[in-house]
């Protein structure tokens, strides 16, 4: 499922350099460190309330007061990307979940305003763009749910989103960086829209940045493979190549929580970055994978987290029984009246390696009115994938690296603020 109805303002990029240990990172073996926003659209879920700000103030029973979030104005985190020679900036959705980078073509007549209106990418201005050859659709890279065509020995591809919109257009590539003379002469692989429909044309992003393991995924381009993205409400950081350990210094991480899980290798995931996982656990629970071993897809382009029938099914039936309240579906939603955050237990992600991931109550509610808690867990269709979204790995530092994903618990805003000072 990767909806992408998002509004709102993208922030500009901010690059800055970090010290390091390892040689291994972009041009210069330093770790660029790109500070992120999140931006909330103005497209709602249906049957939703809409308090007054991005996060309600939620009384528990104890009197602490839980900030829970406000799903029905979804979101996505981005950054600055540039293409071409001269270079041009496009805010672009980083999605990890995703294999294509694509940004609006200049005689693109569907596309829409996004945040640079008369910002498109044009071919013909650009010293280093080419075109992306072919002479079948295998040679364009593509994997699903990205479709490509061959035609007249250049690439096409075609995209469509499970609510509807859809993006395609002709492959190119080109120079591409994360700031000026960052990665200068790097070339990146991607679509270059001549069409777009739905949600995306509202979006204020310009495009989308897949940062998955394809061969079309644009990490490598950027400097190195080995990135890390730290979700927070504000947006907090994206980092790529050198010693993403660094990361963890400043006090800022509280390292007893990395766990590390070698990838997972069946054919339809190996591509994208994704590791088993033994279960799910809820509260006291058993850890909990219905139909045999579960596969966890990172998926940062989407807002909430996404559970195969089953899984998702077992997850609302232990909080049900551990609650002593039974879910009630409203629209799209389950939600449990006369419930408080506080009376929720947290959520373990079990991973064969021994390690788990513990997700707070408030990583995974929100509140649909007065006296109604709701969960974050969307249904999806993969019986055995959970899809962890955006919002539920917020203060979760994930990085990609090599063969495996490790997860650490952390104060992304605060990374970002100490490379800022790195940087001075």
């Amino acid at each position: 499922m990767r909806p992408r109805p998002a509004l709102g303002l993208v922030l500009a990029l901010l690059v800055l350099v970090v010290s390091r240990e390892a040689a291994c990172g972009p041009k210069d073996g330093t770790t660029l460190v790109v500070p992120l926003r999140r931006t909330w659209s103005n497209i709602r879920r249906e049957d939703f309330d809409s308090p007054d700000s991005t996060t309600r103030s939620v009384q528990s029973a104890r009197s602490s007061t839980v900030k829970l979030h406000r799903p029905e104005l979804e979101s996505y985190l981005s950054a600055t990307i540039q293409i071409g020679k001269p270079p041009q900036n496009f805010e672009l959705i980083i999605d990890t979940g995703s294999s294509l980078a694509y940004v609006p073509c200049s005689w693109c007549k569907t596309c829409g305003a996004h945040m640079h209106p008369t910002r498109r990418y044009d071919p013909r201005k650009s010293e280093t763009s080419r075109a992306v050859s072919c002479k079948s659709p295998k040679d364009c890279g593509c994997q699903s749910p990205l479709r490509c065509e061959c035609l007249h020995r250049q690439c096409y591809y075609d995209v469509r989103y499970a609510e509807g919109s859809s993006s395609r257009g002709k492959i190119f590539s080109d120079t591409v960086g994360l700031a000026e003379n960052a990665t200068r002469g790097a070339r990146g692989t991607f679509g270059c829209a001549t069409r777009e429909t739905g949600l995306i044309q509202g979006q204020k992003a310009d495009g989308l940045l897949g940062m998955s393991r394809s061969a079309l995924a644009m990490a490598g381009a950027l400097g190195d493979e080995e990135f890390a993205v730290c979700p927070s409400k504000r947006g907090g950081v994206m980092a790529v190549g050198g010693n993403l350990t660094g990361l963890h210094g400043g006090g800022h991480c509280d390292v007893g929580t990395r766990v590390s899980q070698r990838r997972t290798k069946g054919r339809h995931v190996r591509k994208l970055q994704a590791v088993p996982l033994s279960g799910v656990r809820v509260g006291s629970g058993k850890a909990m994978a219905p139909g045999g071993s579960l596969t966890m897809v990172v998926d940062t382009g989407s807002t909430f987290t996404v559970m195969g029938p089953k899984v998702h099914a077992a997850v609302l039936a232990s909080l049900s029984s551990q609650l002593g309240s039974k879910a009630k579906k409203i629209g799209p939603d389950y939600c449990f009246p006369g419930r408080r955050p506080n009376d929720f237990p947290s959520v373990e992600l079990v991973f064969p390696s021994g390690g788990h991931l513990v997700l707070p109550p408030h990583s995974y509610l929100w509140s649909k009115r007065q006296g109604m808690t709701c969960v974050l867990f969307a249904k999806g269709k993969r019986q055995k994938e959970v899809h962890l979204g955006s919002i539920m790995s917020e203060g979760i530092l994930i990085e990609f690296a090599g063969e495996e994903l490790a997860f650490t618990k952390c104060n992304c805003d605060a990374i970002m603020a100490s490379a800022a000072a790195a940087g001075r």
